[in-house]
């Protein structure tokens, strides 16, 4: 083993074999690895494993997986003469950047390459950011840092939110309409002394339909409270006719604080409106006052509702049946997002869900960023 100080760069190829391999090493790690390594000699010794574990693995699952990866990495680092390019003789070569791309670099992907039609990362050339943008990209919110969760803002900017259309009463004219436009035929035969010279006709506009969507931040969401208003803003600012409502045991309208192209702001806002934050849920109570106050303004002309809760309820059960049924006659479609439906061995066994589960037309996993681009294409595909 080589007991020559190495440069700070040759210990940088580490953390983009992890990224490589699946294990999600942000910005703020990389940082401490360097520093922690710095601190012992920059020498590929115990002192050295021991650092890397500390600072590199994030969760006891990662252990195996960054243990390997420093064997590995210490293995080729073995017999390597001072004066060579230890970027180049690390290994096989993980992505086409030059030898002087920083880990930020990798680790922030470019918002026009970062998605593809298909939500998948379309940058090319580079597996080590693929494997991290993937990992994220499946991450439970649950799991995800402060730091984490900045990246998350950048990818729901990226995603293409298009509500879907509905038929207007109103005409507009086209030139191969299925109707007769007699007003305008009228005027133009005007104009020619009564003689018909042309048949134009129109056809029926349409219009984006209303999004409304009610979202849960009682004390059992907490988890994924942070993320979801992440998401409810990024939609806010991307989707025109949309109204959000915050509910744990009332029911506070927030569409004018998510305004703000500022998070903070809008967060800030948020909090001074919402008096029931993390406390208990009353889903039935919430639609109740959401049916008999709104109801009527926001989903006069169909709108798609989409429900974020994980379904507690300490309400009564009879009496959100029958708001279910309500919202579900008044709503072009009810979708409901549950956070918990994307962990392992999930069931709707809770009262709340049972009750709503039938006046549901599509219940869905709100957990990660896959489970958001997955509800986008939905929409987009709801014409």
């Amino acid at each position: 083993m080589m007991r020559e100080a190495l440069p700070e760069s040759a210990f940088v190829r580490l953390v983009y074999r992890l990224r490589s391999v699946g294990v999600p090493v942000s910005l703020a790690q990389t940082l401490d690895f360097l520093e922690s390594i710095t601190a012992v000699g920059l020498v590929p010794t115990s002192d050295f494993r021991a650092a890397a574990r500390c600072t590199l693995a994030r969760r006891p699952d990662q252990f195996s997986a960054v243990e390997a990866e420093i064997d590995v990495f210490l293995r080729e680092l073995a017999g390597v003469s001072p004066g060579t390019d230890l970027m180049s003789a690390a290994g096989t070569t993980l992505d086409s950047r030059p030898a002087t791309a920083t880990p930020d670099d990798e680790m922030w992907p470019t918002e026009t390459a970062a998605i593809g039609s298909d939500g998948e990362t379309e940058s090319p050339g580079s597996i080590a950011q693929y494997s991290f943008t993937e990992a994220l990209r499946r991450k439970d919110f649950a799991l995800y840092s402060d730091e984490e969760l900045q990246q998350a803002k950048h990818f729901l900017r990226s995603i293409r939110w298009q509500p879907p259309h509905r038929r207007s009463r109103r005409r507009q004219p086209a030139r191969r309409g299925h109707e007769l436009d007699m007003r305008r035929l009228l005027r133009k035969s005007l104009s020619y002394g009564g003689e018909i010279a042309a048949f134009p006709r129109r056809s029926q506009q349409s219009r984006p339909r209303s999004l409304v969507v009610l979202c849960d931040v009682s004390g059992s969401m907490d988890t994924y409270t942070r993320m979801l208003l992440q998401f409810l803003h990024s939609l806010r600012l991307r989707c025109t006719g949309i109204e959000v409502f915050l509910f744990g045991t009332r029911l506070t309208r927030v569409t004018r604080a998510l305004a703000h192209r500022d998070l903070d702001d809008a967060l800030a806002g948020l909090t001074q409106e919402v008096t029931d934050w993390s406390g208990g849920t009353r889903i039935g109570e919430s639609l109740s006052a959401f049916n008999r106050a709104w109801a009527r303004r926001v989903t006069a002309h169909g709108a798609v509702t989409m429900i974020i809760s994980d379904g507690w309820d300490r309400g009564d059960p009879s009496r959100l049946a029958q708001e279910m049924a309500r919202l579900h006659r008044l709503s072009h479609r009810l979708i409901w997002l549950n956070p918990l439906l994307g962990t392992t061995d999930y069931q709707p066994l809770t009262q709340g869900m049972r009750v709503a589960l039938p006046f549901v037309d599509d219940f869905l996993p709100a957990n990660n960023l896959t489970s958001l681009t997955e509800l986008a294409q939905l929409l987009n595909g709801l014409d």
